[in-house]
C-alpha cells in the first residue's frame, strides 16, 4: 500500500510540474533584445550594431526608406522595436502590441516536448517559432529560407532571435 500511495504521489507531482511548465509563458512580455539577418539591436543598453553583409546595403535602404542618413536610420531601426510587447493569455490567445497598438492577434499553441510556439493569425499564415526560459526570459527564434536582394548585393536570412522580459503575469 505505500508503495502504492508513493507511485500516485510522484505521478500526481509529474502531472503538477508538467502543468506548470506549460503556464510559464503565460503573461506579458517586453521585448529586451532582437538579432536578426541585418543587426543586433538591445533596448536595455540602447545598442545596435550591423552584420557585416547588411552593412554593404546600408547605403542603399537608407535611399529606399526615406532617410537623409545613418543616424537618423538607425533612430528608425530603435523605434521598430521600442516599447514591443507579446501577450499569452491562458486561454492561448496571444497579442503582440507597440504601446496600446495591436499588431498581431491569434491563438498560440506552446508544444513544450518540441520547445516550438506556433502563431496563427486570422489572415495570416501560421508561423512557428522555437523557445525556451532561461533565468526568467523567453527567448524565441524563427527560422528562414529566403533571400534579401538590392542592387548592390544580396544576404541569407539569419534566424531571428528576440529575447522577452515577463512584465506581469496574466
Amino acid at each position: 500500500m505505500k508503495r502504492f500511495l508513493i507511485i500516485v504521489f510522484l505521478a500526481y507531482s509529474s502531472l503538477i510540474f508538467s502543468q506548470e511548465k506549460d503556464t510559464l509563458i503565460i503573461g506579458k512580455w517586453k521585448v529586451i533584445s532582437i538579432e536578426t539577418h541585418n543587426y543586433y539591436y538591445n533596448s536595455e543598453t540602447d545598442s545596435l550594431s550591423y552584420f557585416k553583409e547588411y552593412k554593404k546595403m546600408l547605403p542603399d535602404l537608407i535611399k529606399s526608406f526615406g532617410y537623409k542618413n545613418l543616424a537618423e536610420f538607425e533612430q528608425g531601426t530603435k523605434k521598430e522595436f521600442a516599447n514591443d510587447k507579446f501577450i499569452f493569455k491562458d486561454n492561448n490567445v496571444y497579442l503582440r502590441k507597440k504601446g496600446d497598438k495591436i499588431l498581431r492577434e491569434g491563438n498560440y499553441t506552446a508544444n513544450k516536448s518540441e520547445k516550438t510556439i506556433s502563431f496563427k493569425d486570422k489572415d495570416k499564415p501560421e508561423h512557428i517559432m522555437e523557445y525556451f526560459i532561461e533565468k526568467g526570459l523567453l527567448h524565441l527564434t524563427m527560422n528562414f529560407k529566403q533571400k534579401i536582394k538590392t542592387k548592390s548585393s544580396s544576404i541569407n536570412l539569419r534566424p531571428t532571435k528576440l529575447i522577452l522580459q515577463k512584465i506581469t503575469i496574466q
